[in-house]
C-alpha cells in the first residue's frame, strides 16, 4: 500500500465516463418523483421556508442542502443538476479508484473498480440513474474509508468523522459504515500497542468529529424554536414505519441486487474465494462492511431496490480484487489484443447510448408539456397544486407547493398520511383556501378528503393523455372552505 498515483488523470477519464454514460438521462423533467422532491423542496427552502416546519419530508435535511447548493449554482437548470450528479458519481467512484489501488498496488484493479461503479449506477432508472441518496453519501464514505486505511493518524480520523457525520445528515443508514470503521480503527491500534485500549483516544476523536455537522444542525434548530420539529421527524416518525421482513421478500430482494450485477457478482465471488491470501485481514474488514451494508439495506423489509446502491462501493471494490486475485482470469484478461478490447468497449457503448436514448430522450416529457400549457395562463400570483400528479411541476413553473408536504405520496398514500397523523380533512382546507388556480389529478384518483374537496370545488377543464385531468376553480368560489 505505498505505491503513489496522481489522481488527476483517473478524475478527468471517470468524470467523462461519468457524463458520457448518464448523458441522455439529463433531458427529462422527471427520472424519479424522490428527485423531483429535492429540488422542489432546496428551492423553496431557497426562498425562505424551514425544512420539517414550513416543506416537510421524511429524509434527513442533508440531501436538501446539496439540491440547494446546486440551484446556487446553476439556477433552475434541471439538465445541469444531473451533470452535477453525474460529476458527484464519478468523484465517488475516484476514492474507490483510490481506495482499491492502496489496497492492490494494481492499476487495473483499481480501474475496474472504479469504471463498474460507474456502470452499476448509470443502467438501471432505479438502480442509480434516478438520483437517491445513496449516490450523495456514498461520495462520503468512500473518501472516509481511504483517510484511514493505511493510516490512523488524528488528523485522518479527524476528517474521515467528519465525513461521515456529512453522509449521516443525508441518510441515517450509514451509521453502520461508521461502526465498521470505527471497529476497524480500534483493531489497528490493537495490532500495533497489543491492547484495544490504545485506540480508544482515536475512535472518540471520530466519534466527536461525527457529531459536528449533526450538533450544528440541531443547534439551528433549537436556536430557531423548532427544536421540537427536528426530533419527531428525526427519531419518532422513523420508529412509527412498521418493519416486514420476510425470508422470501429479502431473497428475492437480494438475488435481484446479486443478479442485475450479475458480472460483477461474479468477480466478488472470485475475490470471496482467493482474496484472503492475498490481501490478508484488509480483506476481512471489506467483507464485514460488504455484510453491514447488505443488512441495514434489508433491515426495513421495503426491499426498495436503490437502498442496495450503499454496498456498491465495497461491492466494486471486491469486484477489483477478485479479478487481479485469480491470475489465470488475469492473464487470460491481459492476453486480449487492445483492438478486441477497444472494439468491445465501442459497441457495448453504442448499443448502450441506443438504449438510453430510447428510454429518457425520445420519451414524451409530459411534465415540461403541461407545464408549457399552463404557463401563458398563470398570473405572477396565481398558485397550482399539483395533487397526485407530478410536482416537479411547481419548480417548472416558478411556484411553491400550497402544501407543506411536497412529495405526493405523504398526502395521497394512507400509509404514509397515517404515519404523519395528517389530518387531510384541515389540509383539503388549508391547500384550497390558497385558492390555487389550477388542480391536477391523474387517474385513478384515490378516494380521500382532499380529493373529495377538489371534485366539490374545482371543475376539469382539460386533459392530458387520458389520465391526466387540469381542473380550474368553479365560477363561484365564495363557499371555498376557510
Amino acid at each position: 500500500m505505498n505505491v503513489k498515483i496522481n489522481l488527476l488523470k483517473p478524475l478527468f477519464v471517470l468524470i467523462s465516463v461519468s457524463v458520457l454514460l448518464r448523458f441522455f438521462s439529463f433531458f427529462p423533467s422527471v427520472v424519479n418523483h424522490d428527485e423531483s422532491t429535492y429540488i422542489q423542496i432546496a428551492y423553496e427552502m431557497l426562498h425562505g421556508k424551514t425544512y420539517f416546519v414550513d416543506v416537510i419530508d421524511t429524509k434527513p435535511v442533508g440531501i436538501f442542502l446539496i439540491y440547494g447548493f446546486f440551484q446556487t449554482l446553476a439556477g433552475d437548470s434541471i439538465f445541469l443538476f444531473r451533470l452535477f450528479t453525474a460529476i458527484w458519481i464519478a468523484v465517488t467512484a475516484l476514492g474507490i479508484f483510490a481506495v482499491t489501488f492502496k489496497i492492490s498496488n494494481e492499476r487495473i484493479s483499481a480501474w475496474t473498480a472504479g469504471i463498474l461503479y460507474i456502470l452499476a449506477t448509470s443502467i438501471f432508472t432505479f438502480y442509480g440513474v434516478s438520483p437517491n441518496t445513496e449516490l450523495f453519501f456514498n461520495v462520503f464514505t468512500i473518501w472516509a474509508f481511504y483517510l484511514i486505511i493505511e493510516k490512523q493518524d488524528w488528523w485522518r480520523v479527524a476528517i474521515a468523522g467528519l465525513l461521515l457525520g456529512f453522509a449521516f445528515l443525508v441518510k441515517y443508514v450509514i451509521v453502520v459504515e461508521a461502526l465498521v470503521f470505527g471497529f476497524y480503527i480500534l483493531w489497528q491500534s490493537k495490532k500495533r500497542k497489543g491492547n484495544w485500549l490504545a485506540g480508544f483516544p482515536l475512535g472518540f476523536c471520530m466519534v466527536l468529529f461525527f457529531f459536528i455537522p449533526l450538533i450544528s444542525v440541531y443547534m439551528w434548530y433549537y436556536l430557531a424554536g423548532h427544536e421540537k420539529e427536528l426530533l419527531f421527524y428525526t427519531f419518532e416518525l422513523p420508529g412509527r414505519y412498521p418493519v416486514d421482513r420476510s425470508i422470501s421478500g429479502l431473497a428475492l430482494f437480494y438475488l435481484d441486487f446479486f443478479g442485475r450485477y450479475f458480472p460483477i457478482t461474479i468477480l466478488v465471488i472470485l475475490a470471496i474465494k482467493n482474496g484472503r491470501k492475498h490481501f490478508g485481514n484488509i480483506f476481512f474488514l471489506l467483507l464485514s462492511w460488504l455484510a453491514a451494508d447488505l443488512l441495514i439495506a434489508g433491515w426495513s423489509g421495503k426491499n426498495f431496490g436503490h437502498y442496495l446502491l450503499q454496498a456498491l462501493p465495497v461491492f466494486c471494490i471486491l469486484a477489483g480484487i477478485g479479478l487481479i486475485a485469480n491470475p489465470v482470469f488475469i492473464k487470460q484478461i491481459r492476453s486480449l489484443k487492445p483492438k478486441v478490447i477497444w472494439g468491445a468497449g465501442i459497441i457495448f457503448f453504442l448499443l448502450y447510448s441506443l438504449a438510453h436514448k430510447t428510454e429518457y430522450f425520445d420519451k414524451e416529457d409530459l411534465p415540461k408539456k403541461i407545464a408549457l400549457k399552463m404557463r401563458g395562463k398563470l398570473k405572477r400570483s396565481d398558485n397550482i397544486y399539483t395533487g397526485n400528479y407530478q410536482h416537479i411541476l411547481y419548480f417548472l413553473l416558478h411556484k411553491q407547493s400550497p402544501t407543506a408536504y411536497v412529495h405526493r405520496s405523504l398526502i395521497w398514500d394512507e400509509h404514509h398520511s397515517d404515519m404523519l397523523e395528517i389530518d387531510l380533512e384541515q389540509e383539503a382546507k388549508k391547500i384550497l383556501s390558497q385558492n390555487p388556480k389550477f388542480i391536477l389529478l391523474k387517474e385513478p384518483v384515490p378516494a380521500n378528503p382532499v380529493a373529495d374537496s377538489i371534485i366539490k370545488y374545482y371543475k376539469p377543464v382539460d386533459t392530458i393523455d387520458g389520465k391526466i385531468f387540469i381542473y380550474n376553480r368553479k365560477t363561484d368560489t365564495t363557499n371555498l372552505p376557510d
